[in-house]
């Protein structure tokens, strides 16, 4: 049986603000939350009894006639620098993937929401979406993103694409019970993967 397609009725507003990129769903936390910051320790000079020397000779002169202390010193430094400069780059490119991904979650939401608007929706787009969904959920990216859009925008977005699911299911005569959203943020991106789950059902069914 040929799919019957529905139109996605989302006001023009968020549509044309997801679209041009202006209303994002998604973003990187902040800078300065959980920095972790390390200091290199001071350097400690035994105690001599040239002490007096300090004041003439300078502190210089007494590493010099220490220089297994001056050695230690500069190991440690070093040691200290690499470290923080790994954890550095480290940190650097767990902060672009994660936003290479959250890049990409955007890019299939607006061809999906553009393919429900137009009434195009295939099984490509949806496994799309859903992929970039999934790629979000099992790298673990909580800690990393947080939602930018606002609850009254997100709760619209989603029950929009509620009732897109139950119109699609009514059109095709395809027998479901399509939850209405749960509240809370992360109960409406819940929603949103179950509502995904069902229109691929629905196209595959139709094939």
């Amino acid at each position: 049986m040929p799919l019957v397609q529905v139109t996605l009725d989302l006001s023009d507003d968020i549509y044309k603000n997801i679209q041009d990129g202006t209303l994002q769903l998604m973003g990187m936390v902040k800078d300065g939350k959980n920095r972790i910051r390390k200091h290199i320790p001071q350097a400690k000079i035994p105690q001599t009894k040239q002490a007096a020397q300090v004041k003439k000779a300078g502190v210089f002169q007494i590493i010099k006639e220490h220089k297994t202390v001056a050695i230690g010193i500069g190991i440690a430094t070093a040691t200290i620098g690499a470290g923080a400069y790994a954890y550095h780059n480290w940190k650097e490119r767990k902060k672009e993937e994660a936003e290479e991904r959250i890049s990409g979650f955007h890019k299939a939401l607006k061809r999906y929401l553009k393919a429900c608007k137009k009434g195009r929706l295939n099984t490509k787009v949806v496994n799309n979406l859903l992929d970039a969904l999934n790629e979000l959920e099992t790298k673990k990216l909580g800690k990393d993103m947080e939602l930018t859009i606002s609850a009254s925008q997100l709760s619209e977005l989603i029950f929009s694409i509620f009732t897109y699911t139950e119109e699609l299911a009514k059109a095709n005569k395809f027998e479901t019970k399509v939850k209405k959203p749960k509240t809370g943020s992360e109960g409406n991106i819940i929603s949103l993967k179950s509502y995904l789950e069902i229109q691929k059902q629905i196209l595959e069914n139709a094939s």
